[in-house]
């Protein structure tokens, strides 16, 4: 995966959608109202929630181990993302080279994280560890990164904490977060529309 490959996508944003805000009957609504802060190219991250939990569930029961675990975390992403899709039809489940067709046809792509970590594994690019610390938090900082997007937009189910720092001490984000992050954050508590 060269690096200058991607940083031609030049997101205005990369969009990490919490999938603990997935139950919310208005996400579509709340999206909509939100998207226009997004730039004129966002790059979407939708987060496992129940269905990555499930992942962690197998692994504790059956001892399947972290890096094994990791490749099944990914692909319940894929399932989260299709999700979103079903329900908000302006975003699409896009390879990294249907990104930019994508943003001509005015919709919102959402990333496959597993081509992301396998293009990675491939070219020996750096990418977050496959252990549970590496949510899709790490991952979006991670694509925000490569991409060299203007902005990393989290939307939460919780308020932001006075740093970044502070956030990671509490779990709010994952703790390889700080190691990936090199683009500006903006936090946005979706459940009651406030930004930190």
């Amino acid at each position: 995966m060269p690096p200058i490959v991607l940083q031609t996508l030049r997101p205005s944003s990369v969009v990490k959608l919490g999938g603990s805000l997935l139950d919310l009957p208005d996400l579509v609504a709340r999206l909509n109202k939100l998207s226009h802060s997004w730039g004129p190219q966002p790059l979407l991250v939708v987060g496992g929630g129940e269905a990555a939990d499930l992942v962690r569930a197998w692994d504790q029961r059956f001892q399947i181990g972290e890096q094994q675990s990791h490749w099944l975390a990914l692909d319940s992403l894929d399932l989260t993302a299709r999700l979103l899709t079903t329900l908000w039809p302006r975003s699409w489940v896009s390879r990294i080279g249907q990104i930019e067709e994508c943003w001509l046809r005015n919709q919102y792509p959402i990333i496959s994280p597993r081509e992301w970590f396998e293009l990675a594994a491939v070219s020996g690019a750096p990418s977050p560890p496959q252990t549970w610390d590496t949510t899709t938090d790490t991952i979006a900082a991670w694509v925000a990164g490569l991409t060299q997007a203007r902005e990393l937009c989290l939307l939460k189910s919780i308020e932001n904490s006075q740093s970044l720092e502070e956030a990671t001490e509490k779990g709010s984000v994952d703790a390889n977060f700080l190691q990936w992050i090199s683009t500006p954050v903006r936090w946005v508590n979706l459940r009651t529309g406030h930004a930190g």
